[in-house]
């Protein structure tokens, strides 16, 4: 990410500003407790929650989130890089909670596009905001 990692934390970790995320029909956040926050986000009437399960300023954040389909977590690391950039990895994983919908899950939710499609807005979310300053 050509920003550097305070800025990138600071983005993906904001679940107040997600109007840039344009799978997102509607985030709500829950409850706030310190650095643990429970949110929903619906997208296409499915609405999936998620909790946060750990968050360190400016090198780790993660979440788990549940469904009527399944049950995951997403992990994310930021390194500095030289020239104020950040390398930014997120790895998500998710069980099927049954056998149905694991073969509609494969069919319907392309878990790869999903990334490569937050990768994209959340870097166009980054040059607005360098551009903003």
């Amino acid at each position: 990410m050509n920003a550097p990692v305070d800025v990138v934390f600071a983005i993906v970790t904001n679940n107040q500003e997600w109007h840039y995320r344009s799978s997102l029909d509607d985030l709500d956040i829950i409850r706030t407790q310190g650095d643990i926050e429970e949110w929903k986000e619906t997208a296409n009437g499915v609405t999936i929650r998620f909790k946060t399960l750990e968050k360190r300023p400016h090198s780790f954040y993660s979440f788990e989130m549940d469904s009527k389909m399944f049950t995951g977590e997403w992990h994310a690391t930021f390194e500095p890089m030289e020239g104020g950039k950040t390398l930014f990895t997120a790895t998500e994983t998710i069980e099927y909670k049954n056998l149905f919908f694991r073969l509609v899950g494969y069919v319907f939710m392309d878990l790869n596009k999903f990334m490569t499609t937050y990768q994209e807005e959340l870097t166009a979310r980054i040059e607005l905001e360098k551009a903003e300053q």
